[in-house]
C-alpha cells in the first residue's frame, strides 16, 4: 500500500446542554438537551499533516485549555482523517471522511 498523505483534524464535542429548541411543530422545549455541539477545533481548522501506511503508526500530540464554561465530563474528542484536494472554490467537491473516531 502507497503511503498517503491526509490531514488530521481534533474536535471537541460537547452533550447534556440544556437550552431552548424550537421543535419542528413550532413549539419551544425550554429543557432541550443538545448533545454533540461543536465547541472547538484543538489544531489547525484545515488539519494537521499526516502520512498514512499499511503496518506503520504516527503518534501527535495536541494541547487545549478548555475553556471554565465547559463541563470536561460531558466532552468527547472527534478526529478526522481526510485526504485533501484543495481547489478553487469554482472547483470544489465534498471530500469523503476517511477515518472517524470518537474517543
Amino acid at each position: 500500500m502507497k503511503p498517503s498523505k491526509r490531514k488530521l483534524q481534533i474536535w471537541l464535542i460537547e452533550d447534556n446542554i440544556v437550552l431552548p429548541q424550537q421543535m419542528p411543530d413550532g413549539s419551544l422545549n425550554k429543557n432541550y438537551v443538545h448533545n454533540h455541539v461543536f465547541r472547538a477545533s484543538v489544531n489547525d481548522p484545515y488539519g494537521t499533516p499526516v502520512t498514512v501506511a499499511k503496518a506503520a503508526s504516527e503518534t501527535k500530540q495536541f494541547d487545549y485549555t478548555l475553556a471554565e464554561k465547559y463541563k470536561p465530563e460531558n466532552m468527547s474528542v472527534v478526529a478526522v482523517s481526510q485526504r485533501c484536494r484543495w481547489r478553487s472554490a469554482s472547483h470544489q467537491k465534498k471530500n469523503p471522511i476517511i477515518n472517524l473516531s470518537v474517543i
